[in-house]
């Protein structure tokens, strides 16, 4: 025991540094269990209040008060409520509702595909669909095509051309423009591009975006997995046609005369709509994004977000189609047209102007096609391929496989596709001349098109 004494007694500034360790340790620990206290209890509080701001939204647009508060109590003074903001406190994902899986014999739902074979067979059906409220005065006849199908408008005439199209890409000195519309399988081209493409020059895409340059240096495709997204999140034409000349330049390092070949894909209407509300369900969302026109961005009262929480997980069909600041709609046609003719996102949610504008968009989005030397169609994978290295020289390694999505088996009801048919006008009108438009470009070998 004296031994031991003598021992500690030696060693006492080291036992005294190893205590006061310990000691200080014991501090840290409790300091960091406070601030995981408070985080959790200050999370509690933002959760309890993006739940407020629903549940008071919800009631204040159905004249109801409750506890005499009101969204000012809890929102910014520059916050403007949403009008009609669809519900998405209904049980997260168990808010599709049963009939949306074709569960309610009274109210049956079919796939996408199989209300396109009633509508071809049953004529009364048709004229139910036709029978609609539609903003652009062709729309009926569009409308009837997209499911009888009919004669191509280019099958007895040259192609309408105001601008002539370019011709011998030059990958040294002329850039490739992507303007990647949601869901039309832009991703999966992406992937294309950068693993099955023939390049005479490196480039290593294990990182992304990877920056791939040619052998010069220089751009020669603007797209999400070689630039990222430095013009906008899917940044629609308008946006790229202010973004890219000062883009290249930066990039280059020069200011010079280049070429922009502008390219999209696109999809057929109704798919694309259903994969983006699944997309949306899931929890998925495209808030970052911002909207250039004219140089200004669009204002708050003018583009929307269709909720208020963190993201749009579990929203059904129906609240997905009932918010009128979704940018879903028609969402082909507003990316490709020239949005400056239609000033921009002024009035866009106005009904007064939607007539107006249903015009300006469609017929500035036919005119951008057909100035652009290459377009895809997702459900066309061997002839967008075929066009695609007729207009750059370049080849895909491989064939496409095409690309098979969820969409394709989803339910919807008689009610619900008929208002998708309202909600995709414009978009039908785009789509039906990209169609006519690839098959000119790009013919099969046949002279009449089956129904769409």
């Amino acid at each position: 025991m004296v031994q031991f004494i003598k021992w500690l007694r030696s060693r006492r500034k080291v036992l005294t540094i190893v205590l006061f360790l310990g000691f200080m340790y014991s501090v840290m620990l409790l300091i960091r269990g406070s601030d995981i206290t408070d985080a959790i209890h200050s999370s509690s509080i933002a959760n309890e209040e993006r739940r407020n701001a629903s549940t008071l939204y919800l009631a204040s647009s159905s004249g109801i008060r409750r506890n005499n508060f009101t969204l000012k109590n809890i929102l910014p003074d520059n916050l403007t409520v949403i009008e009609e903001r669809p519900s998405i406190m209904k049980n997260g994902r168990a808010n599709i509702s049963k009939r949306f899986h074709g569960k309610d014999l009274a109210n049956p739902a079919y796939t996408i595909a199989e209300w396109k074979v009633k509508a071809r067979e049953n004529n009364q059906f048709l004229q139910e669909i036709l029978s609609q409220s539609y903003y652009h005065p062709d729309s009926k006849k569009i409308v009837s095509r997209y499911f009888l199908g009919g004669n191509s408008t280019f099958l007895q005439q040259h192609e309408p051309m105001k601008t002539q199209l370019k011709n011998n890409y030059d990958i040294n000195k002329d850039l490739i423009v992507f303007v990647h519309i949601q869901k039309t399988g832009g991703m999966y081209l992406n992937e294309r591009f950068r693993k099955n493409l023939k390049l005479d020059f490196p480039c290593n895409c294990k990182k992304l975006p990877c920056g791939c340059l040619n052998k010069h240096h220089r751009m020669w495709m603007y797209t999400s997995v070689f630039s990222g997204w430095p013009c906008g999140l899917h940044a629609d034409w308008t946006q790229m046609h202010s973004c890219i000349p000062q883009l290249a330049d930066k990039v280059d390092k020069e200011h010079r005369e280049r070429r922009y070949f502008y390219m999209t894909q696109l999809r057929d209407p109704l798919d694309r709509y259903i994969s983006e509300w699944k997309h949306q369900a899931r929890g998925n969302h495209w808030e970052d994004s911002f909207y250039i026109c004219a140089g200004g961005h669009a204002e708050w009262g003018q583009v929307r977000p269709c909720f208020l929480t963190d993201n749009w997980r579990g929203v059904s069909l129906d609240d997905f189609m009932k918010c009128k600041y979704n940018l879903a709609t028609n969402q082909m046609a507003r990316m490709l047209a020239d949005l400056e003719r239609s000033n921009c996102y002024e009035h866009f949610h106005e009904e007064k102007y939607k007539r107006q504008r249903a015009l300006q968009w469609v017929s500035s989005a036919k005119e951008n096609l057909r100035s652009m030397e290459y377009f895809g169609m997702m459900n066309q994978p061997e002839q967008s391929d075929k066009l695609f290295s007729k207009v750059y020289s370049l080849e895909f390694k491989s064939k496409s496989v095409g690309k098979t999505t969820g969409s394709s088996t989803s339910r919807v009801t008689k009610q619900q596709f008929l208002r998708l048919i309202q909600l995709t006008e414009l978009d039908i009108h785009v789509y039906i001349f990209a169609k006519d438009l690839l098959n000119h470009r790009a013919p099969v070998s046949r002279n009449f098109l089956s129904p769409l």
